[in-house]
């Protein structure tokens, strides 16, 4: 896995992949589906790559993730930890709202480090 911010040439796969993860967890609940993610700097961001496609993204700022979205087909393999590993502070915890195929999506909070 290639961990790197996102070429000006990928803003359409990065809203591609953060729009379906958000319609996924989000869509159904508040609204119908697709959610609207509004326009987003992807610049200061970071992606995941697996295989020459684009599996998680990262939007970070104050030194730290401040969202985290991972594709369906790309849960379980690490994608998520290894985007949190951009931490660069070991005592933050993160508020990550974790979708739970049985039950409804629930918050839990997470020591980064």
């Amino acid at each position: 896995m290639e961990l790197r911010q996102p070429g000006t040439d990928e803003c359409e796969a990065v809203e591609a992949l953060v729009q379906a993860v958000v319609d996924e967890i989000y869509g159904g609940l508040w609204a119908s589906r697709p959610i609207p993610i509004g326009p987003t700097d992807w610049s200061p961001g970071w992606v995941a790559i697996s295989q020459g496609k684009i599996t998680g993204v990262a939007l970070t700022g104050r030194e730290c993730v401040e969202d985290l979205w991972v594709a369906a087909n790309a849960h379980g393999v690490g994608v998520g930890l290894a985007l949190l590993s951009l931490c660069s502070d070991p005592k933050l915890t993160f508020a990550v709202l974790v979708k739970n195929t049985q039950t409804q999506p629930e918050q839990r909070m997470l020591a980064c480090g």
